[in-house]
């Protein structure tokens, strides 16, 4: 048994080997001709070697569009053209040298007038929405959580467990919804 009093007296082993903490964190941008990835990895992050970016139709089944060596910079981007993206999920995997299998958070484009760009991390829900339009946030019953002109951050903590569902809305109407739960 130890005593821990300071944060650096603290780490996390397995035998003689240290468990590695580090996290995957991916941002998007979009204009009118190119969505734009770029993730880097925070902690300790000599041990990848590989990043996968991936492709999702449905947020289930992904696909590998992209691999690239891990660097120094540890900054990575990846740029599309928007003309062949419809309703896409994005993410980046990578495997550190222990095998640990590590996740980005997702990244969901729609490619319209109406579009609604979600990033998915631990702690909170990213709403972006470039056209100016208000994004809604309502829970199971048709309550409005939140709402706000052009993006909405929401911290899953103040959520309670359930299903909600985020719109842009536009002279009073809806133009694209998306569900979501937290839990």
């Amino acid at each position: 048994e130890f005593e821990v009093t300071h944060f650096s007296e603290f780490w996390i082993s397995v035998g003689n080997i240290p468990l590695s903490q580090h996290a995957i964190i991916l941002t998007s941008k979009a204009d009118a001709n190119k969505l734009e990835l770029n993730w880097h990895c925070v902690g300790n992050c000599d041990q990848i070697e590989n990043y996968n970016l991936l492709k999702s139709l449905n947020n289930q089944s992904f696909e590998v569009i992209y691999s690239i060596k891990a660097n120094a910079a540890n900054q990575y981007e990846w740029k599309l053209p928007i003309d062949n993206l419809f309703e896409n999920t994005f993410k980046v995997e990578a495997i550190d040298a222990l095998g640990q299998k590590l996740s980005s958070n997702s990244i969901y484009f729609a490619n319209d007038d109406n579009q609604l760009q979600v990033s998915y991390g631990t702690s909170h829900i990213l709403f972006t929405n470039g056209k100016g339009k208000t994004i809604i946030i309502q829970n199971l019953v048709g309550g409005t959580i939140a709402h706000e002109k052009n993006s909405l951050l929401l911290e899953k903590q103040n959520l309670a467990p359930g299903i909600y569902f985020a719109s842009i809305v536009e002279g009073g109407n809806r133009r694209r919804t998306i569900k979501f739960q937290v839990y």
